[in-house]
């Protein structure tokens, strides 16, 4: 067994149950999430890059999207659609399936202009405007690109049809070490037998049916 790179789902999953984590990322003997709000999710995400990227129609069930396609693409500065970004330890960047990558993820959309850089995040599901993972791209985009200094960024919740609070994401020391101090609790447990169980919300929808926790377990 290997220990995963961070990533905002990992370190949202250990936060919320470490058990979960290990099974999801570390053993990964669950059986792959399928539901039609997650499959729709990642439908509206490829229809969002092929749009940016390659200025692809959205399909037809989607095409009240165009609006939020045409903002982004105003203003000054390079644009960025689903990007893949990474990062080792220290904070320099490396190859997203590399042997050093230690943090890693997409982000949806961003645009730099010289120091300054904005990012959407596009979200089909319910609103929660936790900044978190606008927070990890942030922090991911910084390293990539030395010279930004300021960078802002929101949800768009495409459901209700509206841009949630704009985030000022720029304190990238802290999120570093938000990261990295849940990254050492990771590192402190044993790859090779079951992470402990946390009791949250979420345990009647979690796929580990063998934890104490689940009530709807086997």
């Amino acid at each position: 067994m290997k220990l995963p790179p961070a990533s905002y789902s990992f370190l949202t999953d250990f936060r919320n149950c470490p058990r979960k984590a290990w099974h999801k990322f570390v053993a990964r003997d669950l059986p792959r999430e399928s539901r039609p709000a997650m499959d729709y999710g990642i439908a509206v995400h490829k229809a969002f890059e092929e749009r940016l990227r390659a200025h692809k129609p959205f399909p037809d069930d989607m095409k009240e999207f165009e609006a939020y396609a045409l903002a982004a693409e105003q203003g000054e500065g390079k644009m960025y659609a689903e990007e893949q970004l990474s990062i080792a330890g220290d904070g320099t960047p490396t190859d997203f399936f590399g042997e050093k990558v230690w943090l890693r993820g997409k982000i949806d959309f961003a645009r730099i202009n010289e120091n300054v850089a904005v990012m959407l995040d596009w979200k089909t599901g319910k609103p929660n405007e936790d900044p978190f993972e606008l927070e990890i791209g942030a922090l991911m985009l910084k390293c990539t690109y030395r010279g930004l200094e300021t960078i802002r960024g929101a949800y768009v919740w495409l459901k209700e049809k509206r841009i949630g609070r704009m985030f000022d994401l720029s304190n990238f020391a802290r999120t570093f070490n938000e990261v990295k101090t849940t990254m050492k609790a990771v590192e402190a447990l044993p790859l090779e037998q079951e992470w402990p169980p946390t009791s949250n919300p979420l345990c009647g929808w979690c796929p580990v049916k063998s934890c104490p926790h689940n009530t709807n377990r086997e």
